[in-house]
């Protein structure tokens, strides 16, 4: 039995043998379960699903019973435990200047103070300094934005052992066949040529796209305090306004400090005005999940007429019905790569 309901405290109420489950994993949100169990194995009480091969916790949030001609069932489903954070708030404003670490556990202890039992490893958080200012944002929510420019993630789990509940931020392996081999990794090669898709969509889009930001900050009209941040990288200047005069600078703050702040909120603005590129498919073939690859890997791909790409796995959908299970995966992050990464890509193949 793969799934066990526990009560508000994480004590166990009882296993249970569910019917189907939607079990969806993500990299820079929480992630999403739905599962339909018999009606009389439900429990008012449930608060919490526990899934034993995952290791991962979902929220009990919705309910809905149906009772049919084939008989009565429930239908439970909620976001993953990471969720509860966003129960907190950042306010009042919460401004940092320091390591992305550091933040992370700044926001943790200001804000997130009546989690019991809290253990925190943010030992992969990474180190890059930066100037952050904000009022009123969900506390994971904050949290994903700020580690997707670094490519990490956030995880919330329960030790039932030990009465803990920890929090750490991860990252995933990079299992391109440039970098794994030295980092003593099996590469994670995806090919349509290898039969490795199955309704695959792939999707383009940069109608949204901006990689120049103007962020004015405070003042009046021409006195605004302003910073250019460019990511154009010699492209034709797609230009991004953000009004920024909700941060303020304050006392104890230098220029500098302040100008960094600003510069966080436009690179936070053109984060959400990338190119698209979107890659999902049903998995088919010898790649086997949780083998040689899971969420959060940077991968390659190829595709035929599509071209070649590093990408990082930002989402798998696992589906369970009828003892028949499926994998969705979802990449995201991707990058064009050389002619040259194939032929790496053929030699792990063949030792392999």
């Amino acid at each position: 039995m793969d799934l066990v309901f526990l009560d508000s405290n994480f004590n166990t109420i009882k296993f249970v043998d569910y019917i189907n489950l939607q079990w969806n994993r993500r990299y820079y949100e929480c992630g999403q379960y739905s599962v339909q169990i018999l009606a009389r194995d439900f429990d008012k009480e449930f608060q919490y699903v526990y899934r034993a091969s995952e290791r991962e916790i979902g929220v009990v949030q919705k309910v809905v019973y149906t009772g049919e001609e084939r008989g009565e069932f429930v239908q439970i489903s909620g976001f993953f435990i990471e969720s509860v954070l966003n129960d907190y708030i950042l306010h009042p404003t919460f401004s940092f200047s320091g390591s992305v670490k550091d933040c992370i556990g700044a926001m943790l202890s200001t804000y997130c103070t009546n989690i019991p039992n809290l253990n925190v490893d943010i030992s992969q958080a990474p180190t890059t300094s930066i100037s952050f200012q904000t009022t009123g944002e969900e506390v994971a929510t904050q949290m994903y934005s700020i580690l997707q420019k670094y490519e990490c993630s956030i995880s919330l789990s329960y030790d039932y052992i030990n009465n803990e509940t920890n929090f750490k931020v991860w990252a995933g392996f990079d299992r391109t066949s440039e970098i794994a081999p030295i980092l003593g990794h099996e590469p994670a090669i995806f090919s349509q040529s290898w039969g490795h898709f199955k309704n695959l969509v792939v999707t383009t889009d940069d109608s949204n796209y901006k990689n120049y930001a103007v962020v004015a900050g405070s003042g009046e009209g021409d006195q605004r305090q302003k910073v250019i941040v460019d990511n154009s990288g010699g492209e034709k200047l797609k230009r991004l306004y953000v009004d920024a005069r909700d941060l303020q600078k304050e006392e104890g703050m230098s220029q500098q400090q302040y100008e960094e702040t600003l510069a966080e909120r436009g690179t936070e603005y053109l984060n959400k005005h990338k190119k698209i590129l979107n890659i999902s498919f049903d998995l088919i073939g010898d790649m086997i999940y949780k083998e040689n690859f899971d969420l959060g890997d940077k991968c390659d791909i190829i595709l035929k007429n599509m071209g070649e790409y590093q990408s990082r796995i930002i989402g798998i959908n696992e589906t369970v019905k009828e003892n028949r299970r499926e994998i969705n995966v979802i990449f995201g992050d991707k990058e064009k790569i050389k002619r040259k990464v194939i032929f790496w890509k053929v030699y792990f193949l063949i030792v392999r």
